[in-house]
């Protein structure tokens, strides 16, 4: 008896052991079929040899990324049949802009743009947090719908995690005929909805004509009637005129994918209301090239003034960061700012090394000392880029980000006086740390591109 319980449990490791082998060896199959870079597959790599029975479940949930010219594997909402005319990446002339830099001023402006809208008003954000704020917010809303404007809210499932759990703090909006969707419901369909690509995008359409965008999500913690010195430093900017429409497509693409529901564009005059002309790049599963990243990369090498860049997670590839020390090396301003502490360690703890080796290159990196630091922005030359987008591999490879490219002087202007007053606000010494710490950066480099 005593022998077959023996030969019983035998067989029982061994058929663990032989699901573990191949589910290790489909994890490696997935890695050589996908396009990575060699970083990221050393990265992976290391992790599954270090810890095969935490890492090979790990990277079959959250490390597949988006397939070049494959729409089987993850192109996402081009499998629903978008035509995405938005991947043409076109220039838009007769922009109109503006930059909020406080919380006060972007709160101001949404709930002005709230009450000026007469037709529609779309909505995507990362993280929605119930508070008072909010509140206020999402009470504009409901009269607006109730007054017969199409209301939508499209919420990461991820980053909203607390509302996609409890949706009955969202039952009087939804009743008021706003209507709520969340991109990529983490229970709902499992094995398409991949829980490492989140949707990161954030933008108000008003009308099919104007848009606010930036890196501010919903709640007090981003922006709010009255100042709160706990509040992130963030910014927020108006778009108005035929740079919405690309805007307005991708929200089109992203509520298809997560609702089923096509909306078409509104026959209207393009009007121009200013003299700014605006590039919007995507990026994410749904772009088939890595539109945002090239564009990037095609600035930074042949930038020949400056270099400024504002982000919370400093998280570069080998190819940004070559980039941005050649430029350096060729004479050109280079600066970084980024906040003193974020609000994830283990991002701090990745970031150092890139930022002692920026340091090593007589780079300037500016430590922002006041609040959380979450804009994202950068100055090249002279074209501003403002968006959803962190200079990390996470925001290049993985999410869906949207970035707006400005060719215009009186933009970069604006975005440069606010960067001054970032720069007034920061330190310059990267502080060193001892050996254990310097170890755990380090390796936090090597895993960098999981991150």
């Amino acid at each position: 008896m005593v022998l077959e319980h023996f030969f019983f449990d035998f067989k029982i490791i061994y058929l663990f052991s032989l699901i573990g082998q191949l589910i290790f060896i489909i994890a490696l199959l997935k890695m050589s079929y996908q396009k990575r870079s060699p970083t990221s597959m050393i990265a992976w790599l290391l992790a599954f040899f270090l810890l095969p029975y935490v890492a090979v479940p790990l990277y079959l949930i959250v490390g597949l990324r988006k397939q070049r010219y494959n729409k089987e594997v993850l192109s996402l909402p081009m499998e629903k049949g978008q035509d995405h005319s938005y991947q043409k990446l076109q220039l838009h002339t007769g922009n109109h802009f503006e930059l909020y830099t406080t919380g006060e001023q972007e709160y101001t402006a949404l709930m002005q743009m709230i009450e000026q809208s007469q037709h529609s008003i779309y909505i995507t954000v990362y993280k929605l947090g119930i508070d008072n704020t909010t509140t206020l917010i999402l009470d504009a809303l409901q009269k607006k719908a109730e007054m017969g404007a199409s209301v939508k809210i499209l919420l990461d499932a991820l980053g909203s995690i607390n509302l996609y759990i409890l949706q009955n703090k969202l039952k009087k909006y939804r009743k008021s005929g706003i209507e709520i969707a969340f991109f990529m419901p983490i229970l709902k369909m499992p094995f398409r909805n991949y829980i490492n690509l989140r949707n990161h995008r954030k933008a108000f359409v008003f009308d099919e004509q104007s848009v606010l965008s930036g890196g501010i999500n919903l709640a007090d913690t981003y922006l709010g009637p009255t100042e709160n010195k706990k509040r992130w430093s963030d910014i927020m900017f108006l778009i108005k005129g035929k740079a919405s429409k690309s805007y307005l497509e991708i929200f089109f693409a992203d509520w298809a994918y997560s609702t089923d529901e096509q909306l078409k564009l509104s026959e209207h005059k393009d009007d121009t209301y200013g003299d700014v002309k605006i590039k919007v790049v995507p990026s994410g599963p749904d772009v088939k090239d890595d539109h945002l990243y090239e564009e990037l990369l095609k600035l930074l090498y042949g930038a020949t003034q400056r270099i400024w860049m504002v982000t919370p997670y400093f998280i570069p590839n080998e190819g940004i960061l070559d980039a941005l020390i050649i430029a350096k090396h060729n004479g050109v301003d280079v600066r970084l700012i980024t906040p003193r502490n974020s609000d994830h360690l283990i991002a701090d703890l990745g970031r150092s090394s890139f930022m002692r080796e920026l340091e090593g290159h007589d780079i300037y990196v500016g430590l922002f000392e006041d609040t959380m630091l979450h804009a994202k922005a950068m100055i090249i030359d002279n074209v501003g880029l403002l968006g959803s987008a962190n200079i990390s591999y996470r925001s290049m490879f993985l999410n869906y980000e949207t970035v707006s490219f400005f060719d215009s002087k009186e933009v970069v202007l604006k975005i440069e006086l606010w960067m001054n007053e970032l720069l007034s606000l920061s330190t310059q010494e990267v502080k060193q740390h001892g050996k254990l710490r310097r170890i755990g950066e380090n390796l936090m480099k090597v895993l960098s591109p999981l991150m």
